[in-house]
C-alpha cells in the first residue's frame, strides 16, 4: 500500500477519534467547520484536475485553528482529506471513503450530499 494511503488511513482513524472525544456542541462546531472547508474548497478552482490548491487552503485554516487549540481544526483536516480522495486516484480510494462516511456519520451529517 503506498505511503499516502497508509498516512490518510492512519489521519481518518485520528480524525475519528477525535470526533469520539467530542461533547456534542464541539460535534456540532466540528461539523460546522467541515461544511466551511467544504464550501472553501469548492470556491477554488482544481489545476489541471488536481485538487492540491483547495487541499493547502483547508491545510492552511486546520493549522491555524489547531494552533490555537480550537477542535474545530478536525472538520478542517476532514475537509482536506476528502478533497484528496475525491481525486480517485488512490488504492484503497472506497477504504478511505468508508472511513469518511463513519466521520461524518459521527458528526451527523448525510454523506450522499458531500460527496
Amino acid at each position: 500500500m503506498p505511503d499516502e494511503t497508509q498516512s490518510l488511513i492512519n489521519t481518518l482513524v485520528v480524525i475519528i477519534a477525535g470526533i469520539n472525544a467530542c461533547s456534542q456542541s464541539e460535534r456540532v462546531r466540528v461539523a460546522n467547520a467541515f461544511l466551511s472547508g467544504r464550501t472553501l474548497a469548492a470556491s477554488i478552482a482544481l489545476d489541471k484536475g488536481d485538487a492540491r490548491p483547495r487541499i493547502i487552503a483547508c491545510f492552511d485554516v486546520y493549522h491555524t485553528t489547531k494552533a490555537g487549540g480550537d477542535v474545530a481544526c478536525t472538520g478542517w483536516l476532514l475537509a482536506a482529506v476528502q478533497e484528496r480522495v475525491n481525486e480517485h486516484n488512490l488504492p484503497q480510494c472506497q477504504h478511505l471513503q468508508d472511513g469518511i462516511d463513519k466521520a461524518l456519520e459521527l458528526l451527523s451529517l448525510p454523506r450522499k450530499s458531500l460527496h
